[in-house]
């Protein structure tokens, strides 16, 4: 028999702009990326060893004395599988307990299971996982009715273990992510920006931790403090995970095969997002670094990372590059994704329907620096699902890279369809007197020159009049009025 346990955090973009502050956004995102991974400095490493469990964590060809294994331990998330169930049971229990400790509101589902074979242990975790998400947790400190709240969050109030005179209050997370800022130095410092930062770079260039003070706007900006939220996420891994997962089933892989097939998976994508980022970066270093005074002439990056694991991105950057980024970052990520993918589909999935290759999706959400985060971070998943919709008109698998965006003027705390009625929907009347609606945008683009009558984002950007006319003519064919 065959035990396995799963992990997974949720809601992570909610749980990173909760109060609303770019202090707090960093310190939540640097613990959160040091929470699961495969390296010593991980939590899910101390846990291990506090308990004193083998594993194959650190080292995945050492499978003779690993009690525990995985085949998966990047992004907020882990499943790990042993021939026992207890090691798991005491993973489980010290794990929880942890993760509650340290990250107090941070929601998440786990799972335990077991079967006949890994896959079918795997499979039983995965349907008590699911069961999990709608199961409601308590969280302590728990509010009662007579509790102080925090004026940004609404959660109990703590004592404070660092003193801030602009904030008389705060909830336990925060008091968390403020001691971390200061005692890991994550306004220098910090393991989640060094995946963002190109090759031969690392530790030499600084990231802003304060829009007002140490984040650089020219005077071409007119004055205007404009950022963009960025949110990339891949297309097509559901898929490619299901092919997969057939094919190494079909042919019988003992447990050792077919744990380093998926764990290899993970780890290659992992490190095509994070060639793609740094990709990206090094050709924002290029256009946008700048330097401070107070820094002696320190180099910084006009970005700020928050979130790189699996397939997906968030990171806040220059409203002036932010688009260009997008491009970059979707074009290096399928090439990289071909790179490192290559060894699995040429033994597992040759001969298949799947691409040999991945391709992402995106949104960029612009605004002013002073807008709280925590008003944006729900518009920027819809504005990605608007990408993510368009690409899969084009192909169910890895479809082409598409990118939405929108200009948020004032603070909202709306979804997508809410905000874009509200700012892009007018109603008019046409020649014959009947009554329209008219829309001033069409949302989302292709980065490509794949899908026919289909919005591509080169077009919107040519000079020509001809190409522009014809860029409206595809949007009229979508339903979209363009008014001069």
């Amino acid at each position: 028999m065959i035990f396995s346990y799963l992990f997974e955090a949720k809601a992570i973009q909610q749980y990173l702009f909760r109060t609303g502050r770019l202090k707090d956004t960093i310190a939540a995102s640097e613990r959160l990326d040091r929470l699961v991974d495969s390296t010593q400095s991980s939590v899910l490493y101390q846990v291990l060893e506090t308990l004193a469990l083998s594993s194959d964590l650190i080292d995945n060809t050492d499978h003779a004395k690993a009690v525990i294994r995985f085949t998966r331990c990047k992004a907020g998330g882990f499943y790990a599988f042993s021939q026992q169930r207890e090691p798991l049971q005491k993973l489980r229990a010290l794990w929880t307990l942890t993760v509650q400790q340290m990250l107090a509101y941070l929601e998440f589902s786990d799972g335990l299971g077991q079967g006949a074979s890994v896959p079918q242990a795997i499979q039983d975790a995965e349907q008590k996982l699911n069961i999990c998400h709608n199961i409601p947790v308590i969280k302590l400190p728990l509010g009662t009715a007579i509790m102080k709240r925090t004026v940004r969050t609404g959660l109990p109030t703590v004592l404070q273990t660092e003193h801030d005179k602009h904030e008389p209050d705060w909830d336990i997370d925060t008091d968390y992510h403020r001691q971390a800022h200061h005692h890991l130095k994550l306004g220098k410092l910090g393991t989640l920006q060094d995946k963002f930062t190109p090759q031969g770079l690392e530790q030499q260039v600084y990231y802003p931790t304060n829009f007002e003070k140490d984040f650089w706007f020219s005077d071409d900006d007119n004055g205007k403090k404009d950022i963009a939220i960025i949110h990339i996420d891949g297309n097509g891994l559901g898929q490619l995970q299901y092919q997969l997962k057939a094919a190494i089933e079909a042919q019988n892989l003992n447990q050792q095969q077919y744990c380093q097939v998926l764990r290899g998976f993970s780890n290659a994508l992992s490190l095509a997002t994070q060639d793609a980022a740094q990709s990206a970066g090094k050709w924002l270093y290029g256009v946008g670094k700048y330097t401070l005074e107070a820094d002696n002439d320190h180099p910084y990056m006009p970005m700020r990372p928050l979130v790189l694991g699996g397939d997906d991105i968030t990171l806040l950057c220059h409203a002036r590059w932010a688009m260009q980024y997008v491009r970059l970052f979707c074009a290096e990520f399928e090439a990289a994704s071909k790179k490192h993918l290559h060894d699995i589909y040429q033994q597992y999935l040759t001969g298949s329907k799947i691409k040999p290759y991945l391709t992402a999706s995106g949104s960029v959400l612009y605004h002013k620096s002073g807008h709280a985060f925590s008003h944006t971070h729900r518009l920027i998943e819809d504005l990605t699902i608007q990408a993510k919709k368009l690409t899969k008109q084009v192909s169910e698998q890895a479809g082409p890279a598409a990118l939405a965006f929108f200009r948020l003027s004032s603070a909202a705390t709306a979804d997508y369809e809410t905000v874009k009625a509200r700012f892009q929907h007018f109603d008019c009347t046409d020649e014959q007197g009947q009554s329209q609606k008219m829309m001033l945008g069409m949302g989302a683009f292709l980065l490509g020159p794949q899908g026919q009558n289909m919005p591509q984002l080169t077009e919107l950007f040519s000079s020509t009049g001809e190409q522009r006319d014809h860029v409206m003519g595809k949007m009229a064919a979508n339903g979209v009025a363009y008014c001069p």
